[in-house]
């Protein structure tokens, strides 16, 4: 769980995970809400399960924004010498908004006790997609 003086920067509710490899707490497509922080995102799932991904531990992640369906967010991260790949899927909506204090927060643009504020909306792959055509 998320230490006491760790500030949520970010929450959404109704997002489904998977894992690949699967997480074996983590039925695949669990309904969770998530919470950014600083330092980690953390799911918290339906049977109680608890996930944090400390962001050091990322080493990709991609916006998805597809034309039919729900945003999603897709990356990888290491724990000890196993990489595992993840799909956050956003129902109710809050992937760009999510996206934007992520990529605050990795580049180095937020500092300590300082709020996100919404930058402009950061390239997605189906934007890259319509550019390429």
């Amino acid at each position: 769980t998320m230490a006491a003086r760790e500030e949520s920067l970010f929450q959404a509710a109704e997002v489904n995970v998977n894992f690949e490899p699967p997480v074996p707490q983590f039925a695949s497509n669990s309904n969770c809400r998530l919470t950014l922080s600083r330092s980690q995102i953390t799911l918290s799932c339906e049977g109680g399960s608890i996930l944090s991904i400390p962001l050091l531990s990322m080493t990709t992640i991609e916006v998805h924004q597809p034309i039919f369906g729900a945003n999603y967010i897709q990356g990888e991260y290491r724990t000890g010498e196993t990489s595992r790949r993840f799909t956050i899927t956003f129902h109710r909506g809050g992937a760009t908004e999510f996206a934007s204090i992520f990529f605050q927060i990795t580049q180095g643009h937020l500092v300590a006790g300082e709020m996100p504020h919404p930058p402009p909306s950061p390239v997605t792959k189906s934007e890259e997609d319509k550019k390429k055509r």
